[in-house]
């Protein structure tokens, strides 16, 4: 367990939440201006075309736009993700069944009296992390080293890829050099007003003997009673390739 909510947002004192909250504005604006020329510009060639906008093809189109000498298309099945249900990290819930989820659905099992449970899966812009309440967890350092092992590539190994999140992460919790990283383009902070219900869940855990940790993706990577939250996750946003939804043009994204 840990003994606080991550998330990725705004950070300090009210009025530098404000003056984020204003540059964020102001950014997404420039992307929707940009959206539509590039929309108007659609080339007839691509140098990459990234199938899918999730976690992961966003992040892959970002990094190939970064090169001024190539074009990038980037598409993606859904629709935009500029929504308050996506933006508003409380409103999460709302995304589950709606146009933005896939609904898809494991095969029963016997296990479950026979139920199929319901595997919800991103059909917009960000993905699974467009709906997921942007949680911050990484992997496993067991499963990451379980990874390495049947690559036969350390490379894979957990502590190589904790680098990695280091590289990412900007980090705004208590310091933690030696699992947090600090100036990523992923903002990531503990939750700044989590439900009273959790500290009292980490307390009554600590009353009975219970280990409880700084933070899920620290000294205890694996967390049942904290998230994290990437509200300020640049990966989302950029002014550099173009997203085209599978029925009409949509805007950039990183």
């Amino acid at each position: 367990m840990d003994a606080n909510i991550e998330t990725t947002g705004t950070k300090g004192n009210e009025q530098e939440r404000h003056e984020r909250h204003t540059l964020t504005a102001d950014f997404i604006e420039r992307v929707r201006v940009n959206q539509k020329k590039l929309a108007v510009e659609l080339k007839a060639h691509y140098d990459f075309i990234v199938c899918g906008s999730g976690s992961s093809g966003s992040v892959v189109a970002r990094r190939l736009a970064e090169n001024p000498d190539v074009s990038v298309l980037l598409l993606e099945a859904g629709g935009d993700d500029d929504l308050p249900e996506v933006m508003e990290a409380g409103q999460w819930p709302m995304n589950l069944g709606s146009e933005r989820d896939w609904s898809f659905k494991y095969e029963p099992n016997t296990y479950i009296n026979g139920r199929s449970i319901h595997l919800a899966a991103g059909k917009v812009l960000g993905g699974g992390s467009s709906i997921n309440a942007m949680a911050w967890a990484r992997g496993h350092k067991s499963d990451w080293d379980f990874f390495a092992s049947e690559a036969g590539d350390p490379a894979w190994g957990y502590e190589s890829v904790l680098e990695i999140y280091r590289h990412i992460e900007d980090w705004h919790g208590a310091p933690d050099p030696k699992y947090r990283g600090t100036g990523g383009p992923v903002f990531v902070e503990p939750a700044p007003n989590p439900n009273p219900i959790a500290p009292a869940m980490l307390e009554g855990a600590r009353s009975i003997g219970i280990p409880t940790f700084e933070n899920q993706n620290g000294r205890q990577n694996q967390a049942s009673a904290d998230s994290s939250n990437p509200l300020h996750e640049i990966c989302r946003l950029a002014l550099k390739v173009l997203c085209v939804s599978a029925h009409n043009c949509l805007r950039c994204i990183g």
